[in-house]
């Protein structure tokens, strides 16, 4: 049985969720490591380069994962994520995609279905070629 290849939407929605995803994690480990400190009265502690022991993660909630389905087309991309953040995520797009987006096509893409439809538009120009 051959399993279905996933569509230019699946895989822009599934690389956003994902990144959102970390994005949330990273969040959730500082909040809690916030709240652990103010139990304990502990000042806040300057960050070190490098630690010989990392105390894990607290594993974040399953409901405040990002899942594809929760990524409308009218979603702006953007939304949520800082100026690193974005670059960050182009990269992972970028990557998925095997492509880099020019900036004058970068300044035209707000939503998410932008995005969708500007990869759709550039496999159909590379089928063709």
């Amino acid at each position: 049985m051959e399993s279905a290849q996933p569509t230019v939407a699946d895989r822009v929605r599934n690389v956003l969720a994902k990144f959102l995803t970390c994005v949330a994690e990273f969040d959730y480990a500082f909040e809690e490591e916030l709240k652990r400190r103010d139990r304990k009265k502990e000042p806040a502690a300057k960050p070190k380069s490098f630690r010989l022991f990392r105390p894990p993660r607290p594993q974040m909630p399953e409901e405040k994962r990002i899942t594809p389905d929760q990524i409308t087309d009218d979603r702006p991309w953007a939304q949520d994520l800082e100026s690193m953040e974005d670059i960050e995520f182009l990269l992972e797009i970028e990557n998925e995609f095997h492509c880099r987006i020019p900036q004058e096509d970068l300044d035209k893409l707000h939503t998410v279905g932008d995005m969708i439809r500007y990869f759709e538009e550039k496999e159909k120009q590379s089928a063709k070629e």
